[in-house]
């Protein structure tokens, strides 16, 4: 049977059934209810019409698959039967409703009619209608997985054995076909009825996995291409489909580094689309730019300079300025244009520095453009939602589906318009920058793209792009750096002053600057800072030429000689400043808000609670941490505009280094140590969360929550923070901060979405009676755990209720975490046994399940290393109080301590190195993994 027409049968008879469950659902509703009323009217007209159609859209579908398949004969008559059956008795039931209209001007047959259900079923005829119907949905699930599973067999029959592309496209096969196999075969003959929850996502689960085939390079897929005849016309719900594919793409920082890069000072790199006749080397560059803009060229436009000599500046000018569209549009010839661009940003959050940003973010612009592209360029997703509908919940992107996506996108533009890419900083790319390259390159030979690339000089880039039209910034920004250095010291009144006094000696300044610039603007804007602050205060040419050559040429020495020039008193203050920004970043991967920054740094001791600014009092918060700022880092720390996509975590301003070089400099071995040498006990992450649980009391107390969503991802914040502080390393009274800060948020919030769905159904949802507490178990937060066991006698009565908490509370599975969440994970459960805790036997039962599971659904490596590592910890057990020791080998890298440690542990061999590998195959559908915490109260 073809998968193509299976799936499109599928989503008329699951169309019927669910009509039929939600009938059902209403009516039970109604049982449930002291008035026999539902809580909202039904329209009987409305309602009769759409069963009318989805009804009759089913058997017409059965029908043509009878007709073409004959030998499913027997199956499709089973399945137009029982639709004809399900239509007759809904429509009966439909009958029996009652009229209750409130408006006497009325018709008694009006359409748009209300009424309410008097009486339906019994409960036990609501309990058999639910079985039929989940039995049909039953039935549908399996013939579709039959459908797939055979669509998989057959491909890998036409699959050249031979060449490792074939190899790969063979393993993909033969995963696709055992996924499928397993869901074939029910587990046990008393679990063949499922719920329609299950049903339907089993359902899904299984188009997903078989979907998969559209992204493998070299299948010859045997079916019809679902884009050249969808089986569910989607017209009726494009809108929301878009909307919903857009809203995944979609992250919070997504246009940040664009919004934080400074705009081109006035007047410089007008050259670039304007030649200046007397500076040649300008003028050459311009025509070689312009000249690619217009041309017919399979090559990249390699922009490339030192470091901060302003090459992410131009690429912002350039995509910003008006002659860019009209000379690409030259090139177009009139077809339709579009245009993406991507800025790279080393010291930013993941997203920004990743190739899973640099697609989502292209994929969101270009799709912004031509939304009538969505259903072919996300195929899987289009799949998904035609047989599972558009409230479906999508799986999280791959980087292959989303790989496959933008090439599926190219294709589609290349026959009818033209696609230009900017992307900027490829050294900043955390990851192998050749697969990048080799990426980029395949875009312009394959669908004739035209990409502008920047980046640091560097071997692999030299190497790509060095027969490729080139710009390089040091060779070109001379008389820009001159303009800038003129208008800023025009803007001076003192250097004004000391202009008109010796015009020459200022002159030979400005002189001096450019050329010891040797192209790095970032150089020269601080050297002018530093000279223009002086020259207002010593208004004396002689002694301002003293500072100027005390200044160093590069921009390491000039960070140094920046800091060292503070008072003692600054430096401590301005070393505060740093770790704490680095804090943030280390264990946020996220941008510090500028309201945040100040009351954290603020926080003089941790201990006490901490108020947080009104709302009102923000505006005012911002020019005082510039203040800070300009005084003690001298502009290597600045505020910048911060817009979040999502919104789930307020926009507004945030505290960032100035360059990437600042970053690069603070984070050398010599200045992380001198930071900490001048600011003694300063823990950063103590007062972070200390400031955050401010936030947390003030937004309670406040209600300014902008949703639920935005409520828990703060409180999912304020406990990863505390996850993050070592334990080991604070004194008695620091742990006693950190008890003291982590009760004061309590009353934990009973709306918010922050329990794992994993410790959810370990526990059955039975109530969690101190929240507080299993929370900071689930989150693994150390600090706190010891905090409680060293200074309250009655927590030891709990351990074993928090052993279960920490063990099963991960939410995913271990092959999705990172090495760090791992780790983490098994020191707290080493911490707790270590204070006595037992594992009972549901504890013991639950982790042999989670292994044998992973057997059944061919988990990574890593999950079958985590779980025999816990067990192993189970069965070992005991220890005591302050075992740093044992707690130092689990903080060796995951896999290295697995293999060391695991055969002395249990007598097992050493396992491989898939333990430290992150799967790369899309994640699973999979409800989501975060549930109400009320749910369990």
């Amino acid at each position: 049977m073809d998968p193509i027409t299976a799936l499109s049968v599928a989503s008329s008879v699951v169309a019927l059934v669910d009509f039929g469950s939600k009938l059902v659902d209403r009516a039970f509703e109604i049982s449930q209810s002291s008035s026999g009323q539902p809580k909202d009217a039904v329209d009987v007209h409305k309602s009769s019409q759409e069963l009318s159609d989805v009804a009759a859209e089913a058997r017409a579908r059965v029908q043509g698959l009878e007709e073409k398949y004959p030998r499913h004969a027997e199956l499709m008559d089973r399945l137009n039967v029982e639709c004809a059956e399900v239509e007759k008795q809904l429509s009966d039931a439909l009958k029996t409703l009652t009229v209750t209209s409130s408006s006497r001007g009325l018709g008694r047959f009006s359409s748009q009619m209300k009424v309410s259900i008097r009486s339906l079923w019994s409960a036990k005829q609501l309990d058999d209608w639910s079985k039929k119907l989940d039995g049909i949905r039953n039935q549908v699930t399996m013939s579709v997985v039959m459908c797939l599973l055979g669509e998989v067999q057959e491909t890998r029959k036409h699959v050249n054995s031979t060449g490792d592309e074939s190899q790969k496209v063979m393993d993909a096969l033969a995963r696709i076909e055992s996924r499928l196999d397993r869901m074939s075969h029910p587990k046990s003959a008393s679990t063949t009825i499922m719920t329609k929850t299950t049903a339907r996502d089993d359902l899904a689960d299984a188009v997903w996995t078989w979907s998969e085939l559209f992204d493998l390079q070299g299948a010859p897929v045997q079916s019809e291409n679902p884009v050249s005849r969808p089986f569910l016309d989607l017209d009726e719900n494009q809108e929301a489909w878009n909307e919903k594919i857009m809203a995944s793409l979609a992250f919070d920082d997504m246009m940040a580094r664009n919004e934080g890069i400074v705009e081109a000072f006035p007047n410089t790199f007008h050259w670039l689309f304007h030649p200046v006749e007397d500076l040649e080397i300008n003028s050459a560059a311009s025509r070689s730019f312009t000249h690619w803009l217009v041309s017919e060229t399979d090559e990249a436009f390699w922009i490339t300079g030192k470091p901060a000599s302003g090459k992410s500046t131009l690429m912002k000018f350039i995509s910003t300025h008006d002659s860019l569209s009209r000379h690409l549009m030259q090139w177009a010839h009139g077809s339709d244009l579009l245009m993406a661009y991507f800025y790279f940003w080393g010291p930013g959050t993941a997203m920004q520095k990743s190739l899973l940003g640099l697609f989502r973010s292209l994929l969101h612009q270009l799709l912004s453009q031509r939304p009538d592209l969505c259903n072919s360029v996300a195929l899987r997703r289009q799949t998904l939602f035609s047989v599972a509908g558009t409230d479906a919940q999508l799986p999280a992107w791959s980087l292959e589906e989303l790989r496959e996506c933008l090439l599926r996108l190219a294709s589609q533009i290349q026959g009818n318009g033209r696609l230009a890419l900017f992307i900027d900083g490829l050294d900043e790319f955390d990851g192998q920058h050749m697969d990048l390259v080799l990426f980029l390159k395949r875009l312009q030979r394959e669908y004739a793209v035209k990409i502008c690339v920047s980046s640091r000089p560097w071997v692999v880039f030299s190497d790509a792009f060095k027969q490729n039209p080139t710009l390089r910034m040091e060779d070109l920004t001379k008389p820009d750096i001159y303009k800038y250095i003129e208008a800023r010291f025009d803007e001076c009144i003192a250097m004004q002053e000391l202009k008109a006094l010796a015009p020459t000696s200022v002159r030979d300044l400005m002189e001096a600057i450019a050329d010891r610039a040797d192209g790095v603007f970032l150089w020269v804007v601080i050297v002018v800072e530093q000279i223009l602050i002086r020259a207002m205060e010593t208004p004396d040419l002689d002694d301002i030429w003293t500072i100027y050559n005390s200044l160093p040429a590069g921009l390491e020495a000039l960070y140094n000689s920046i800091h060292e020039g503070l008072s003692p008193a600054m430096k401590e203050t301005s070393s505060k400043l740093y770790r704490m920004v680095l804090a943030w970043r280390l264990h946020l991967d996220d941008m510090i808000e500028a309201v945040h920054f100040w009351v954290t740094i603020n926080c003089k001791d941790p201990a006490q609670p901490v108020q947080f600014p009104p709302v009102s009092n923000h505006g005012a918060v911002l020019p005082l941490v510039g203040r800070l700022l300009a005084g003690h880092t001298k502009g290597l720390l600045q505020l910048y505009p911060w817009r979040r996509w999502t919104t789930i975590i307020s926009s507004g301003e945030v505290v960032d280094f100035i360059h990437r070089t600042a970053l690069d400099w603070l984070q050398l071995p010599e200045q992380t140590q001198s930071l900490e040498v001048r600011s003694p006990g300063f823990q950063p992450l103590l007062s972070i969360m200390a400031a955050s649980g401010a936030y947390l009391r003030w937004m309670e107390q406040a209600n300014q929550w902008s949703s639920v969503d935005a409520q828990s991802a703060h409180w999912l914040r304020f406990f990863h923070i505390c996850s993050q502080i070592d334990h080991l390393s604070l004194t008695k009274d620091m742990l006693g901060v950190v008890l003291r800060q982590m009760q004061l948020i309590e009353p934990i919030p009973g709306d918010i979405c922050i329990v794992p769905c994993s410790y959810k159904e370990y526990i059955s949802r039975k109530a969690i009676s101190d929240p507080l507490d299993t929370l900071a178990s689930v989150y693994c937060c150390r600090a706190y755990l010891r905090a409680r066991f060293e200074t309250h006698q009655g927590l030891p009565r709990t351990k074993h209720h928090l052993l279960d908490a920490v063990v099963m509370g991960q939410a995913g599975q271990p092959g999705s975490w990172r090495d760090g969440d791992i780790q983490l994970r098994l020191q707290t459960i080493q911490l707790l046994l270590d204070y006595g805790a037992k594992p009972s036997t549901m504890l013991r039962r639950a982790v042999r399940k989670s292994q044998k599971e992973g057997s059944r659904q061919e988990k990574s490596e890593l999950h079958f290393d985590y779980w025999d590592t816990v067990e192993a910890m189970l069965e070992r057990g005991h220890g005591s109080p302050g075992a740093e020791r044992r707690l130092g080998l689990l903080a060796l890298p995951f896999g290295t301590r697995v293999r060391n440690s695991l055969k002395r542990l249990r007598g097992s061999p050493s396992v491989g190195n898939g333990c430290v590998q992150r799967i790369n195959e899309p994640l699973p559908f999979k409800p989501a993994d975060w549930i109400d915490l009320r749910e369990l109260q």
